[in-house]
């Protein structure tokens, strides 16, 4: 999957959600490589940690929906961090 992300910078929503066999790494990569990203359902996804929702908020400016809930590696400070993050941008 992230291959195929990698070649589309222009990709302007990426829906994953419940996705459960696919890595961290992977998920970070599709992001973060696609910085137009405006939509990024990554609901129930098990892999997802931290350190990818700070490599979102870097890589995607253009955030405008983001749907982590449900992914237990997550942690509720980061989150608070994420919110505060885009409400400044």
């Amino acid at each position: 999957m992230a291959q195929v992300v990698l070649s589309c910078p222009l990709l302007l929503e990426l829906d994953i959600g419940s996705c459960h066999k696919l890595p961290d790494a992977a998920i970070r990569a599709a992001a973060t490589s696609c910085p137009q990203l405006v939509k990024l359902d990554m609901r129930n996804c098990s892999c997802v940690s931290d350190e990818t929702l700070r490599e979102i908020a870097q890589h995607c400016p253009n955030l405008g929906f983001l749907d982590a809930s449900y992914c237990p590696n997550i942690s509720l400070e980061v989150c608070f961090k994420l919110y505060t993050y885009f409400l400044h941008i």
